[in-house]
């Protein structure tokens, strides 16, 4: 990304015009793109944290119950 801001700011016209327009393409696509991978590892970590507690083991220990809850509200916010 600091060599895309680097020749946009570059003297030639064409250069400067091609990497501003990828600049202003960025900006958005950051964003999204932070959104949608954060949402994937929470739903991937949520789904295997779900998964991975053996059901009768849930009651042994506080944090094993936690865990599971706290898997599922982070499941049924992504939905």
């Amino acid at each position: 990304m600091p060599l895309v801001y680097f020749f946009s700011k570059c003297s030639q016209r064409i250069i400067r015009k091609k990497f501003k327009k990828l600049l202003r393409e960025y900006k958005f696509g950051a964003f999204l793109r932070f959104w949608i991978v954060w949402y994937l590892e929470i739903g991937f970590a949520s789904i295997i944290g779900v998964l991975s507690t053996e059901y009768y083991k849930i009651l042994e220990n506080p944090f094993r119950l936690s865990n599971y809850f706290i898997c599922w509200f982070f499941i049924v916010m992504i939905i």
